[in-house]
């Protein structure tokens, strides 16, 4: 019997169903209800929070005012025996949400809530956690009620509770940076209740070209199985999957890729812990991938699906994982039963539904359209286009970049230059060198080389970078 069902052996491994419009960013397994089985909270790009069954059924919805939710805490703050949902916001509000969906108290900051964790202390009360781009920590009791605050004086980017002592109480471990792309990245433990640092660490990281140096996702697990949990990080997009995991006393445990990882542009490797009764390990969910890793950091497992679901977590009692919606538009959750046999190839299998398989039907339908087209014969002549051929991780070349689709006898095809630029940290202009990418030509060399192009009749575009720089 898991979660009041009983387990039959015919229930397919993966299963999806609609919000009826919502695209959901961050999820957490909860109970709100005695005696009532798990349910499933969601957070949706629009603030909206949502509650349901595994089974799709909508239990409460809450508002919030409609800003991002940057993050997503389910805890028993009371120990009552019921979660308590937070959602930190992009208006600098930090939203408390009870059992029943009613709005329990809010705290206001000045910025962007990037994080929040509640910390559990030894006589079962929570403190909790949240900070962000104002780079203040805040402390408050579970009544919402600001118990303390640290300065950090940089970015707080991610923030977990664990018990990395072993002492039966949550610490807290915070992620910080300095800057976006090329920024320093730090790593501290915390003592919640006076906001105290047992340790801090700096310079962490790998700069990777293009992708920087950034943590996109912290987890706590017990890698050896001592009573103390480690903190797991993933790296940025272009580092083959890479994680990173510290001990309690802050000693790096390893730091591991792999090769068969694809590097995904622009999107996040969130880490997900599964523990199940005979398999322990730590998923990846990387855009349309899921990555298994095992608890050495190795990896154990690449799974493509078709699909690049927002986020994921997973619930150790009905032994499930969640994958949050497509972000191109889509609203569905996907519900993937770790424990049956066949999950993994019904993932990669898994086919749409609501808005998502809307919009893909809509797509054929418009390309059956576009098919049949005969132009009349008072349409004047089509003007030409020009098609920019670029891959910025150059894994292809232009001439691979032509797809049969791109024929067509008014169609011109240009190579893409992109020419990046990224200040040095403490400058406000460089025009010399960038640490954005693997560029050192100054703004004459720029105007050189389109001197030269031109004269050569070269096609080509000049691309400012969406960094700081004119060329």
């Amino acid at each position: 019997m898991i979660n009041g069902e009983r387990f039959q052996a015919g229930k397919p491994p993966v299963e999806l169903f609609s919000t009826g419009g919502h695209t959901v960013y961050h999820l957490r397994p909860a109970t709100v209800e005695r005696g009532g089985g798990r349910v499933i909270i969601g957070a949706a790009f629009d603030g909206t929070v949502l509650c349901y069954t595994p089974g799709g059924t909508l239990i409460w919805k809450a508002e919030t005012p409609g800003s991002f939710p940057f993050d997503l805490c389910v805890a028993d703050i009371n120990g009552d025996g019921l979660d308590e949902v937070f959602v930190a916001s992009g208006d600098g509000v930090l939203y408390a949400i009870g059992p029943d969906g009613k709005r329990l108290w809010s705290f206001k900051t000045p910025l962007p809530l990037f994080q929040v964790c509640a910390a559990k202390q030894a006589d079962g009360q929570c403190i909790i956690l949240t900070g962000g781009v104002e780079q203040i920590l805040y402390a408050l009791t579970p009544h919402g009620e600001w118990r303390g605050q640290l300065t950090v004086g940089f970015c707080i980017r991610h923030l977990r509770a664990g018990d990395l002592l072993g002492q039966g109480w949550e610490q807290v471990a915070m992620a910080t940076t300095t800057g976006a792309l090329a920024g320093q990245l730090g790593l501290s433990l915390l003592d919640p209740r006076d906001l105290s640092r047992v340790w801090d660490l700096t310079n962490l990281g790998v700069f990777a070209n293009n992708s920087g140096r950034r943590f996109f996702s912290m987890a706590m697990v017990d890698l050896d199985h001592d009573g103390k949990q480690e903190v797991v990080l993933s790296g940025s997009w272009g580092e083959k999957g890479k994680i990173y995991a510290y001990d309690g006393t802050g000693r790096q445990r390893f730091a591991q890729s792999d090769a068969r990882i694809p590097d995904v542009p622009y999107r996040m490797n969130f880490l997900v812990p599964v523990k199940l009764p005979d398999d322990e390990y730590i998923i990846g969910q990387f855009a349309n991938v899921l990555i298994v890793y095992n608890l050495d950091g190795s990896c154990r497992e690449v799974l493509t699906g078709p699909y690049a679901y927002a986020n994921a977590a997973f619930d150790p009692v009905t032994r499930t994982l969640y994958c949050g919606s497509d972000v191109s538009g889509g609203d569905e959750v996907v519900v993937v039963h770790l424990d049956r046999p066949g999950w993994q190839q019904a993932f990669t299998d898994a086919k749409p539904v609501g808005r998502l398989a809307t919009i893909l039907a809509n797509l054929e339908k418009l390309k059956a359209q576009v098919a049949r087209f005969q132009p009349p014969p008072y349409q004047p002549e089509p003007c030409s286009a020009d098609v920019l051929l670029m891959d910025e991780y150059h894994y292809r070349t232009p001439e691979e970049l032509r797809l049969p689709e791109f024929a067509g006898r008014k169609l011109r095809f240009v190579t893409w230059l992109t020419l990046g630029q990224k200040p040095e940290p403490g400058e406000l202009w460089c025009r010399e060198r960038s640490a954005f990418s693997k560029y050192d030509l100054t703004a004459d060399d720029v105007v050189a080389q389109v001197e030269q192009w031109e004269a050569r009749g070269l096609d080509f575009v000049l691309q400012a970078s969406h960094t700081t720089a004119m060329h």
